[in-house]
C-alpha cells in the first residue's frame, strides 16, 4: 500500500500550505478527519453518509433529503463494490442491498454514477424492499454523524440521543448541517459549504483514504496490491470519466496515479473474466449471434421476462426479439399482460406488444386503459368489479385500485387517507393518474376539518413543486389556483395551514398560543425567519404586521404594511409602528383592545 500512503503524504502537506481555513476550529480538514476517524466508527455507514454528502454539496445543493443522501449512499457502495470485489468478514447493510439489487436487477456493470442514481430512484419508488433497506440506513447515521460538534450528547440515554442531537442541530451555528426529521430533510451550514467547495479537492482525497483504510481493515480482499490497484485507478478513472464519459462526478486528478493505466488494465480484464455474465448479458450476446430457431431451441423459459427489458433497453436488437416474441407470443401473453399490468397501463411498448400480437387484448388496450380505468374507480360500486372489467391480475395493481377506489369512495375517513398518502408516496407512476388524485385530495379537504398535509405535500411533488416547509401561505395559494382547485377549497387550506403555523410556533407558550388562535381567520399570511438565535414569525394582516419570537421575554413588534419585509432587524424601534411588552397578568386584555383599536 506504500503508492497509496505516497498519495496521503502529499494531501498532507498541500493541507499545510495550501489549506483554506478558518478561525473556528470547527472549520478544517483536521475536524472532518476526526468526523471519519475509524475508532469512532464500527460500520461503513458514516463514510458514506459523508462522501454523498461532499457530492451534493460540490453540486451546490444546500437543501437535501434523507432519500437523495440514501439513493447516492447506495449507488456508491454498489460501484465500489462492483469494483473491489469484496470478501465480507464483518458484513453490514450496504452488502445486504449490493446483493438484493443484483439478485433482482439486471443493473450493467458498466454505468455511469448519473445513471446508477436515476436508475436507483426508479427502483425506489417500485419496491418496498429496497426503501426499508434504505430507511434501515438513516436510523441513527444523520444523527449520530454530528456527535462530534455536541460533546453534551455523550452519556444521554440512545433512545434519546437522536432527539437532542436534531434540537442541538437546530441552535448551533458551527454544526455541518441542520436537522429537519419532520420533513426529512438536511441544510448545509452555509460557511461549511463555502469551506467544502474551496477545499473539495483535499476532502475528495481523504474520503477516499478513509475508505481503503476502511475496507483494508475490515476486509478481506483478493490481495492487498490487487486492491490498491483498482482503489488508485478509481481515484483517476473519476476524474477523467468525469469529462469524457460521465462516470463519477468528481473533482479529483492525482497525476502519479497515470503510469498504471497500462498495469490495472490488464488487471481489470482478466478480473472481468472472473465474473459470471448476468443473464441480461448472456441474452443481448446470444441475440447479436444466434439464429432465430436456435434462439428458441436454448433460451429457457425463465429468461423470457429478460428479453422483455432486452426490448426495451436494446434499439439495434428489437426487430430480432419481436420476431423472437412473435414466434413464441403464447408463451409470452401472460408475462407481457403482467409487465404492462405492472407499470400500471404506463408503458406503451408494452402496450403495442399487446395490440399487435394479440386480438382478444386489442378491445381492452388499444383505446387509453388509464382512461378507462379511471372512469371504473369514479364509477363502480366496488373495486373488484373494476378487476373484472379491466382483467387485473397483477396485484400491485389490484392494490391500486383498490386503495384509489376507497380514497376517492370515502374522503373523509382520515385514517384510510393517511395510508393512502403513504402509498402513493411510493407510487411511481402517479403522474399518469394525478388529476384523479388532485380531485381525492379536493374532496378530502372539503369533507374533513383538519385535513391531511403531507396530501397537500404529495400534490405539490406530484406537480414537480419541492418545498418541504409551507411557511408562505401566499405562495402555496397560487400554486393551488396554478392547480385549478376552487377559492374555497384554497381559502379552507390556507386557513387550516395558519392554524397549524401557529400551533407549531407557540406550541412551548399555551398563553400566546391561545391568543393568537383567535386571529388566524383575519390573517392573510405567515412566514418563520430565524433571528439570531431564536426565531420568528410574521403575521400578516390587512393594514399592519406583527412580530413575535419564540423565546419568552420578548416584545412584540408592530410594523405598518409593507414595511417588515424590507428590515433586516425586526426588532427595528425607530421603524416599528408600535411595541407591545408581554409584561402583567392582563397583557392578553391590552392586546385585545389595541390590536381592535388598529382594526385586527
Amino acid at each position: 500500500m506504500q503508492m497509496l500512503y505516497n498519495i496521503i503524504e502529499v494531501v498532507k502537506i498541500e493541507n499545510k500550505n495550501n489549506l483554506i481555513s478558518n478561525k473556528n476550529d470547527f472549520f478544517s480538514i483536521e475536524f472532518i478527519n476526526k468526523l471519519l476517524d475509524k475508532k469512532f466508527i464500527t460500520k461503513s455507514y458514516k463514510y458514506f453518509w459523508f462522501y454523498a454528502l461532499f457530492e451534493e454539496i460540490i453540486e451546490g445543493n444546500t437543501t437535501i433529503k434523507f432519500r437523495t443522501l440514501s439513493i447516492r449512499m447506495i449507488a456508491n457502495a454498489w460501484l465500489i463494490f462492483k469494483t473491489i470485489l469484496v470478501k465480507e468478514k464483518n458484513r453490514d447493510l450496504f452488502n445486504e442491498i449490493v446483493g438484493y439489487l443484483d439478485n433482482n436487477y439486471n443493473i450493467p456493470t458498466k454505468i455511469s454514477k448519473n445513471e446508477l442514481i436515476k436508475k436507483l430512484d426508479e427502483i425506489y419508488y417500485q419496491d418496498n424492499t429496497l426503501k426499508n433497506l434504505s430507511e434501515r440506513l438513516l436510523l441513527y447515521v444523520p444523527y449520530r454523524f454530528l456527535s462530534p460538534f455536541f460533546s453534551e450528547t455523550r452519556g444521554i440515554n440512545d433512545t434519546l440521543k437522536n432527539e437532542e442531537i436534531e434540537k442541538l442541530s437546530k441552535k448551533s451555528l458551527n454544526v455541518l448541517y441542520k436537522i429537519d426529521s419532520k420533513y426529512e430533510v438536511i441544510y448545509i451550514n452555509k460557511a461549511w459549504f463555502e469551506f467544502i467547495n474551496k477545499n473539495k479537492n483535499f476532502i475528495s482525497k481523504l474520503i477516499y483514504q478513509k475508505l481503503s483504510e476502511y475496507y483494508n481493515f475490515n476486509y478481506s480482499m483478493l490481495t492487498t496490491e490487487d486492491f490498491e490497484k483498482i482503489l488508485n485507478e478509481q481515484l483517476f478513472q473519476n476524474s477523467k470519466n468525469s469529462l469524457e464519459n460521465n462516470y463519477y462526478d468528481l473533482t479529483i486528478e492525482p497525476k502519479n496515479l497515470r503510469n498504471f493505466m497500462k498495469e490495472f488494465n490488464d488487471f481489470y480484464s482478466k478480473f472481468k473474466s472472473r465474473v459470471e455474465k448476468s443473464k441480461y448479458d448472456k441474452l443481448k450476446e446470444m441475440f447479436l449471434k444466434d439464429s432465430i430457431d436456435t434462439l428458441i431451441e436454448k433460451i429457457p423459459k425463465n429468461y423470457y421476462k429478460t428479453i422483455l427489458k432486452l426490448y426495451k433497453n436494446e434499439n439495434d436488437l428489437r426487430t430480432k426479439i419481436l420476431e423472437f416474441i412473435s414466434n413464441q407470443k403464447f408463451e409470452f401473453k401472460e408475462i407481457i399482460e403482467d409487465e404492462f399490468q405492472n407499470s400500471f397501463f404506463t408503458d406503451n411498448d408494452f402496450k403495442n406488444l399487446l395490440i399487435s400480437l394479440y386480438d382478444d387484448l386489442k378491445q381492452m388496450y388499444e383505446n387509453d386503459p388509464i382512461k378507462k380505468l379511471i372512469y371504473y374507480i369514479k364509477n363502480a360500486n366496488d373495486s373488484n368489479d373494476i378487476s373484472k372489467y379491466m382483467m387485473i391480475k397483477n396485484k400491485k395493481l389490484k392494490n391500486f385500485v383498490e386503495k384509489t377506489f376507497k380514497a376517492y369512495k370515502y374522503p373523509s375517513n382520515s385514517e384510510l387517507i393517511k395510508s393512502y398518502v403513504k402509498f402513493l408516496e411510493d407510487f411511481n407512476y402517479y403522474k399518469y393518474y394525478k388529476k384523479l388524485i388532485l380531485e381525492i385530495f379536493e374532496r378530502h379537504v372539503l369533507e374533513v376539518d383538519d385535513f391531511n398535509l403531507r396530501f397537500l405535500e404529495l400534490i405539490f411533488k406530484l406537480n414537480g413543486w419541492e418545498t418541504y416547509n409551507f411557511s408562505d401561505t401566499e405562495y402555496v395559494s397560487s400554486l393551488l389556483t396554478k392547480l385549478g382547485l376552487p377559492l374555497h377549497v384554497i381559502n379552507k387550506i390556507k386557513k387550516y395551514i395558519l392554524k397549524e403555523h401557529i400551533e407549531d410556533f407557540f406550541k412551548k407558550d399555551n398563553e400566546r398560543l391561545e391568543f393568537w388562535r383567535n386571529y388566524t381567520n383575519k390573517m392573510i399570511n405567515v412566514k418563520m425567519k430565524n433571528y439570531n438565535n431564536t426565531k420568528a414569525i410574521i403575521m400578516y394582516f390587512y393594514k399592519y404586521d406583527i412580530v413575535e419570537f419564540e423565546d419568552v421575554g420578548n416584545a412584540l413588534y408592530i410594523y405598518k404594511k409593507g414595511i417588515v419585509d424590507g428590515l433586516y432587524d425586526l426588532k427595528n424601534r425607530n421603524k416599528c409602528y408600535e411595541r407591545l411588552p408581554h409584561s402583567g397578568k392582563i397583557w392578553k386584555t391590552k392586546f385585545y383592545h389595541r390590536l381592535k383599536e388598529l382594526g385586527i
